[in-house]
């Protein structure tokens, strides 16, 4: 937890108590880190996270020196960050697509009240393609597991560009709900 920094709006630096990958550990996630402790309150909430320690990503990149002036609070609901283009499994096959894609939110995400997403958060889901059509998803491939990342069809023959997310599409572990977000689609480095 020392290789970072938590900055209150106020201007009070805290260190986390833990940091952890924890729950997203599959090998297609380690790419976020939560952090708990004493991190700021409602009236001098927190402001910036930033790398200060030796900490390297899995791939060797030297993180030390980065931040994010974004901070997600419970009370704004999860916000999509990354929306990745991997090629399709087996259950995204059987709908007819070759393609899925990994969201990546801020936050745990689910239906409303902790219930598994199913077709009302789908239906909240937009793809962009490359030349501004609109396309709905197929269906979630993966689910249920409690932590920030969602994944799901994409459409043959579509070339995404970009995904949305209106607003009240999924809900933080408080049973806060998204804002209406979007991201760019990026393929798998």
């Amino acid at each position: 937890p020392s290789d970072f920094v938590v900055t209150t709006v106020g201007g009070a630096a805290m260190t986390p108590t833990c940091a952890t990958l924890e729950p997203a550990t599959e090998d297609d996630e380690l790419q976020t880190v939560l952090l708990t402790g004493p991190l700021g309150s409602r009236d001098d909430p927190p402001a910036e996270v930033a790398v200060v320690g030796e900490l390297l990503a899995i791939d060797g990149t030297v993180l030390t020196g980065i931040a994010t002036d974004t901070i997600n609070t419970f009370e704004t609901g999860p916000r999509l960050v990354l929306a990745r283009l991997d090629p399709a499994d087996e259950q995204c096959a059987a709908l007819g697509s070759s393609h899925e894609i990994q969201m990546t939110w801020e936050g745990g995400v689910s239906g409303p009240r902790g219930a598994e997403p199913g077709t009302a958060e789908l239906e909240g889901l937009t793809l962009i393609d490359v030349d501004g059509g609109s396309h709905p998803l197929l269906g979630f491939d993966y689910f249920g597991d409690g932590d920030n990342y969602l994944v799901a069809c994409a459409p043959p023959d579509v070339e995404p560009a970009t995904l949305e997310a209106r607003r009240d599409t999924v809900y933080d572990p408080t049973n806060n709900p998204n804002l209406a977000t979007a991201v760019e689609v990026v393929p798998r480095r």
